[in-house]
């Protein structure tokens, strides 16, 4: 089991950095009651929009990324209702292709500039 300090949510944001391009979404969970205390309940309930991330906040993620010596990375945070980024996780292997479909994100094109030697 893992337990977590439950975190008010004004939306939640999936960041997926790939090489050291940063794109970020917020997922409005609190839209529906269903995906209140979990978007992925219902995936489709929740408003996905492109989200700017603060620099400094970016700058957090690719370096955790060099950290670890990883070229890809899908991080989860809380954006609390008084601005703060609460860092949920990283998953080195985390999901991108519905991001990219429901915000416009070239996820897929970063990882192609990535695997072929462009940016």
């Amino acid at each position: 089991m893992i337990l977590q300090e439950r975190i008010d949510k004004k939306l939640e944001i999936r960041v997926t950095v790939v090489g050291d391009r940063v794109l970020a979404a917020a997922i409005d969970s609190q839209a529906a009651e269903v995906t209140r205390d979990d978007w992925r309940r219902d995936v489709f309930q929740a408003p996905h929009l492109v989200h700017d991330l603060p620099e400094h906040v970016a700058e957090r993620c690719r370096r955790l990324l060099r950290r670890y010596g990883l070229l890809f990375g899908a991080l989860d945070f809380i954006l609390a209702p008084d601005g703060e980024y609460v860092f949920l996780e990283l998953n080195p292997n985390g999901e991108w292709d519905w991001v990219e479909a429901l915000t416009g994100l070239p996820v897929a094109s970063a990882l192609g500039d990535v695997l072929t030697g462009g940016r």
